[in-house]
């Protein structure tokens, strides 16, 4: 059984406070293993950034942007 996550998060337009953008970030199944092998905020920090990770380079590179704001 394959999964993928799929996150929605919805934040205003300053322009029309009425409407929302849709920002999703994306784990195909071929990854799902590794991703859920991260710890939880980790994971959601990866969500929060709106990405699409379909191979284990995308999750590097993430976690590497990731690793260079900390520094």
């Amino acid at each position: 059984f394959e999964f993928s996550v799929i996150i929605r998060i919805s934040s205003p337009l300053a322009a029309h406070p009425n409407q929302e953008v849709m920002n999703m970030s994306y784990i195909a199944p071929a990854v799902q293993a590794k991703f859920e092998t991260l710890s939880i905020d980790l994971k959601n920090e990866i969500l929060e950034r709106n990405v699409q990770i379909n191979t284990i380079y995308d999750l590097i590179n993430v976690l590497q942007e990731i690793v260079n704001e900390g520094q």
